[in-house]
């Protein structure tokens, strides 16, 4: 269902996708926001290109039309329960900063909040959801009637030590020590736990550019041991993780007699401290089995030691078999500020029990994180 006209009241309006001019602010508002480059094709790609439909990108206008504020909801599909649903996932919420001060422009975002409601509603969509962190949480996504469901595990894996200890230390030695001492026990603990895998009765690890049907029977034989996630099939996957318009992420995929049997995506950032990050955004493996889970993260540990990154992150949610792998592999809980908030708008109540149900949800970095 596509849904009821909507149109939002001044200074609020949609953005049009077609202008150019009104892309380019939208994307000046949410480059000065994040300090990170937003590419044009990233745009497209994020919000007019997503499978289950266009993005609605509402904005705040100035008095002189600029856009000055934005808050994006786009149509995504999920598997609840036995259903199939459509909801909303809000992204990028940003005000321009240059404009507001602090309290104006935690205003300006309830503004937006309080519109994205309504537009949700308009959509007939079962619910919408989003991923704010601690202080968006308070400064008006709690107030606005988003449900905080669940508070998102951060785990880590470190690969080189030294900007981590330095900052907790004025011996300059010690950080330095760490990492001479450290990597070389990192690299043999791989070795060892590569042999240990192999050959991991027929598995074969590969690296893919882009996924096929096999995509879509995996996740048919995994989405039965699943209560609430995005629909992750081969157009979904293809789109997320391998359009050429997408920043660039890689994937290794577990084989098995050909067979799809799960995959681990992989991105890269750099920090403003220059600090390297490798970040798991997706992780699915059949029959959420531990030993193809280990081989992935294998697979994503080397690669991301192969690139000097410094540190290997993961989300995923303390009920969730993932948790229970990652720990197992070496992975440790770091502080996390993000939190899964929710708000039903079906009517079926049967469905909105459902989606309110923490235990039922499986989520990644990928469902929300769109570098």
């Amino acid at each position: 269902m596509t849904g009821r006209p909507y149109t939002p009241p001044p200074p609020l309006a949609l953005l049009d996708h077609n202008d150019s001019k009104q892309v380019a602010q939208a994307i000046d508002v949410l480059e000065n926001a994040f300090g990170e480059r937003m590419l044009r094709q990233h745009w497209e790609w994020k919000f007019q290109d997503a499978p289950a439909g266009t993005a609605s990108n509402l904005v705040l206008l100035d008095e002189t039309g600029r856009i000055v504020g934005h808050w994006a909801s786009t149509p995504v599909r999920y598997k609840i329960g036995p259903r199939c649903a459509v909801a909303h996932l809000s992204t990028d919420i940003a005000v321009d900063r240059r404009r507001f001060g602090r309290r104006e422009a935690a205003m300006k975002m309830v503004l937006l909040g309080k519109e994205i409601l309504r537009l949700i509603d308009a959509k007939y969509a079962a619910f919408g959801l989003g991923y704010p962190n601690t202080n968006s949480l308070f400064l008006g996504i709690k107030r606005l009637g988003w449900n905080p469901l669940l508070h998102i595990q951060q785990l880590a894996y470190y690969l080189r030590f030294a900007p981590f200890v330095a900052k907790k230390t004025s011996n300059r030695l010690l950080p330095h020590l760490t990492d001479v001492f450290g990597r070389p026990l990192l690299r043999l603990a791989l070795i060892i736990r590569s042999a240990d895998l192999w050959p991991a009765w027929g598995q074969s690890i590969k690296k893919i550019d882009s996924f096929d049907h096999r995509a879509d029977d995996l996740w048919r034989r995994v989405s039965s041991t699943i209560g609430n996630a995005i629909i992750r099939d081969a157009r979904y996957l293809n789109w997320r993780y391998c359009s050429p318009k997408r920043p660039l992420y890689h994937v290794f995929a577990a084989l098995k007699k050909s067979n799809l049997v799960g995959f681990v995506a992989i991105g890269i950032k750099t920090d403003p401290n220059n600090l390297k990050e490798a970040l798991i955004l997706d992780l699915l493996a059949q029959d959420h089995s531990q030993i193809i889970t280990a081989r992935l993260l294998l697979a994503a540990l080397k690669f991301a030691l192969k690139n000097r990154c410094h540190v290997l992150r993961a989300w995923t949610l303390k009920h969730s078999p993932y948790f229970r792998h990652l720990r197992a592999a070496g992975f440790i809980k770091r502080k996390s500020l993000a939190y899964l908030c929710l708000r039903p708008c079906t009517p079926n109540p049967n469905l909105a029990r459902q989606i309110m149900n923490p235990s039922a949800w499986h989520v990644t970095m990928g469902d929300s994180d769109f570098f």
